[in-house]
């Protein structure tokens, strides 16, 4: 990939931990043209000691174009791409921000990012009502929106995972460089996203992350969302994180409500009663309050990218329950109760309720535990819900 002098200066600079945004931005200042920083006299270098102070004999040491010329040289043979805040493919929406980041490493298509956009993100220790709900919010949502998040473990795996199962599209921003992919489990699923959507990071790919680059990365995911959902986080999570800098650049911040006994729901349900974020029961919630439309959105992604169609089912959902009737949800399993027991029903809604463990089912809904064995291995059968680890149950 090829640069102006301009963006190889900024790429190059983005290499020390030590240039901040803040940083960046007073170095601009003193030079028009930040490539001019490579040719400048020692007078004029001396200007930055007061912005660098004991880093200044670092860069100074380290500058000349031929570095630079040798730095991109290097990203470009590990495929890994750049934009800065000066470039045209520089994502729009980050300027929002109070301090963005200059430069932007990514692999995958960097236009994605000016399409309609949602973060999902929230505990890294989420519940088996947790990663039902996510992974049904990212597979739905990814119809109207590509889906942003930290590919982190629990909630943002699932997100993206949800995403890519509804052949949609999706973004992970890393708190890492990108040779040291974190957590190593996930680096199939950053190869699987670079395929079709999109990895980003403002960090240099030797950068390991740790407690301090994850807040700041957080701030990209809001930066670059038209709209945050946070389905299930305790009170120290850090997607609490992502909620101030959605407030900073002025978007809504959607939560899904869960068991409020639950610590892992303690932080969404308090947002929700604080009147902070905006209560959602159903993916529809969302493509109704941001006035979304999912046809609009597949022929903007077909313009902006350039790909085949994404394959989209708008049917609405057909049920024989009156009360599942009178309350439309994008995000319900398709069950034909005719062909059920009064027992499996009773069984299906404590599940829908949140009651996943065998003894919850149990005492919810008034059966038999022969009779609950029996029913559970007919619906597992039947494809309606699935068993997973610790004797829980999930509709499938």
């Amino acid at each position: 990939m090829t640069y102006t002098e301009n963006e190889k200066a900024l790429i190059f600079l983005s290499q020390f931990e030590f240039m901040t945004p803040t940083r960046f931005s007073k170095l601009m200042l003193i030079f028009k043209n930040i490539s001019d920083i490579f040719t400048a006299s020692p007078q004029k270098l001396y200007e930055l000691k007061p912005i660098l102070k004991d880093k200044y004999e670092v860069l100074l040491n380290s500058l000349s174009k031929e570095s630079a010329d040798e730095y991109v040289l290097a990203l470009n043979k590990k495929n890994i791409k750049c934009t800065t805040i000066i470039s045209q493919n520089y994502p729009q929406k980050l300027k929002r921000l109070k301090n963005p980041p200059y430069v932007l490493y990514y692999t995958g298509n960097i236009q994605l990012a000016e399409l309609p956009t949602i973060a999902i993100v929230g505990t890294r220790r989420p519940s088996v009502y947790g990663k039902m709900v996510t992974k049904k919010y990212g597979q739905e949502l990814s119809r109207g929106f590509v889906i942003v998040s930290g590919m982190a473990l629990g909630i943002d795996t699932l997100s993206h995972q949800g995403a890519l199962l509804g052949n949609g599209y999706t973004i992970a921003v890393m708190g890492g460089g990108f040779d040291n992919v974190f957590p190593k489990e996930n680096l199939s699923l950053a190869r699987e996203i670079a395929k079709k959507g999109l990895v980003i990071t403002e960090y240099a790919p030797n950068v390991v992350p740790n407690k301090y680059t994850f807040p700041t990365r957080n701030r990209i995911i809001a930066g670059l969302s038209d709209a945050v959902l946070i389905t299930e986080a305790g009170s120290s999570s850090g997607s609490l994180y992502t909620k101030d800098y959605a407030d900073e650049v002025g978007i809504e911040t959607f939560c899904v409500p869960g068991q409020i006994n639950s610590e892992v729901s303690s932080a969404t349900n308090y947002l929700i009663q604080s009147g902070s974020a905006r209560s959602t029961i159903s993916p529809k919630d969302i493509f109704e309050a941001l006035n979304i439309n999912q046809e609009i959105f597949l022929q903007k992604s077909n313009n902006v990218l350039n790909k085949n169609n994404i394959s989209l089912n708008t049917n609405s959902k057909k049920t024989t329950r009156a009360k599942i009737k009178n309350n439309p949800n994008l995000f319900e399993n398709k069950i034909d109760y005719s062909k059920l027991t009064d027992e499996q029903i009773k069984i299906i809604e404590a599940i829908k309720l949140g009651y996943s463990d065998f003894d919850d089912i149990l005492l919810n809904t008034n059966l038999t535990a022969q009779k609950l064995n029996i029913n559970l291995t007919i619906l597992q059968i039947s494809g309606i819900i699935k068993k997973l680890a610790g004797n829980a149950y999930i509709l499938s």
